[in-house]
């Protein structure tokens, strides 16, 4: 998966969506991991907690530590961001059928794998 960011008044985040946003996220709901399943993000607080998990990792990824607050976040972001946001989630958790396919093997790699 590509890295995907977003810009919040000026700075960019990287996003990443894996299971350690999950368990971030579950951490800061309260709740079990098991329940994640059964949120819906269309809920603001579950929304504004669920991109402050994932720009926590995306950053942490990028070698970077990030100590914004889903409160902190909610007071800095707009609907353009909502919107991105949500593009790179679905990005990250779904399945596409128009997604690229992966790249063909490169010609060196093919005649390794022949020769044994």
């Amino acid at each position: 998966m590509d890295k995907r960011y977003i810009t919040v008044r000026g700075q960019r985040y990287r996003v990443e969506v894996n299971f350690n946003t999950l368990e971030d996220f579950a951490a800061m709901k309260d709740l079990p991991i098991t329940r994640i399943g059964d949120l819906r993000l269309e809920k603001g607080d579950n929304l504004k907690v669920m991109m402050t998990a994932a720009i926590r990792e995306g950053e942490r990824l990028d070698g970077r530590e990030c100590t914004l607050t889903p409160m902190e976040l909610g007071t800095m972001i707009d609907g353009n961001v909502i919107t991105e946001f949500s593009r790179i989630f679905e990005a990250h958790v779904t399945s596409r059928d128009d997604a690229p396919a992966p790249a063909a093997a490169a010609p060196e790699d093919a005649k390794k794998k022949s020769r044994r």
